[in-house]
């Protein structure tokens, strides 16, 4: 909808989710960058020049870390 209208499309916190949906979408501006789940897997997008670099990996190119996984879980 937003591009019917010429509008541009931001994101809002998850950026190792959201660099996707923002490269993937011609009006798509910016990926908010907040690192906060960074802990959470075993690699992330990285700013490059300003820029999130694109993961290569299948999917979302993202793996658990399994030592955070099991340092916050509850049995």
């Amino acid at each position: 909808m937003a591009e019917a209208f010429n509008l541009p499309v931001v994101s809002h916190l998850i950026p190792e989710v959201h660099v996707h949906l923002i490269g993937a979408i011609p009006n798509g501006l910016t990926v908010e960058y907040m690192p906060w789940l960074t802990r959470l897997f075993e690699e992330v997008p990285q700013p490059v020049n300003g820029e999130l670099a694109m993961p290569s990996a299948p999917g979302l190119g993202l793996n658990f870390n399994r030592q955070t996984i099991d340092r916050y879980g509850v049995a």
